[in-house]
Formats: C-alpha cells, structure tokens, sequence
C-alpha cells in the first residue's frame, strides 16, 4: 500500500524515475514498519531487499517516512502491532529428524524445479 500511495504522489508531483523510485521504495518500507511496529526493520528491508544498496538519501527517506508513519499511525491504533504475531511453541525434540528429512525434500524439490 505505501508503494501505491508513493507510487501515485511520485506521479502527480511529475517526480524523476529515480526520485519517483526512492520515495515508494520509503512508502513501502513505512508501510511494513508501522504493521509490525518496527520502522527500523521497514528500513532495513528497503535496504537489503528492494533497493540492495545503501543510499544516503534514501536511507533517509525511509527512516523519515517510517517515523513519520509511525507517529501517525500511534494515536489511532495504539502501540500494538498492527499485524501481531502469536507465539509459536517449539516442537518437540522427538519431531527434529522429520524435519531434516522435510528440509532435505524441500532442498531436492527446489532443485529440480529451478532445473
């Protein structure tokens, strides 16, 4: 949604491709980090998954709009994670050999699909 939102402000201010560019990558990054409450983790995937350099201006972009994102989003749903995310209990010891085999299937399967 931030990349939409940035995508269509980059549009009707008539932005660079490269200027149009950061400032969605920022909108994405802002998005992720107010639904998990984490705007460094927005940051940090902008960095390392959508842009794989580090840009000074862009960096911050996206430290800017995710604070900025944050203390928007604070006063409307409160300090809890938009999207939260339950608890997992480790399985227990007995299951470990069936998930080295699953993973050793996986490995194969990824394998031969990307053959």
């Amino acid at each position: 949604m931030g990349d939409a939102v940035g995508g269509g402000l980059a549009r009707r201010t008539r932005l660079t491709d490269h200027d149009g560019s950061t400032i969605r990558s920022a909108l994405a990054g802002a998005g992720l980090g107010v639904a998990f409450s984490a705007p460094l983790g927005g940051a940090m995937f902008v960095i390392e998954e959508l842009d794989r350099a580090i840009r000074t201006r862009l960096l911050v972009t996206v430290l800017i709009a995710s604070s900025v994102s944050l203390a928007v989003a604070y006063p409307i749903v409160g300090r809890q994670p938009v999207l939260p995310i339950a608890a997992v209990e480790p399985p227990p010891t007995w299951q470990l050999p069936m998930f080295v085999v699953l993973g050793i299937v996986a490995g194969f399967a990824g394998v031969s699909y990307n053959r």
